[in-house]
């Protein structure tokens, strides 16, 4: 995501430096008068957690994980990366392996096409 304006992205950025294992940082929400964020702070491998950032004091305070049941479980990352199809073209394509496994044969494997060139899945937490 790209913020234009600079003072929607100083506050992206700041969750970002203050967490550094939480990669996706968004916006979701404000206060009316703005003083106070609601921010979703998450990673490939981490559902995320709901931040509330108080612009006056300069406070970033954890309110909720986003998956709290998944807290203390070691979640899968995910790579990007490029196969060539049959036809010899360079396809991209995220790749996600079970925590502590490593690409090979044996592995199961589910694929979710995406729906054309007008939808396509992202790097992140799915």
């Amino acid at each position: 995501m790209t913020y234009f304006d600079p003072a929607s992205k100083g506050l992206v950025d700041a969750p970002g430096r203050a967490l550094p294992k939480l990669s996706q940082i968004q916006l979701v929400d404000s206060s009316e008068d703005g003083s106070k964020v609601l921010v979703h702070a998450g990673a490939d491998n981490d559902a995320g957690r709901y931040l509330l950032f108080d612009k006056a004091t300069k406070k970033l305070g954890q309110l909720l994980p986003s998956r709290p049941e998944l807290e203390q479980r070691a979640l899968a990352s995910v790579q990007s990366i490029t196969y060539t199809a049959r036809d010899g073209v360079a396809v991209p394509a995220y790749l996600t392996l079970p925590p502590g496994r490593e690409a090979g044969r044996g592995l199961p494997i589910v694929i979710l096409p995406h729906g054309g060139p007008a939808a396509r899945d992202e790097w992140g937490f799915d």
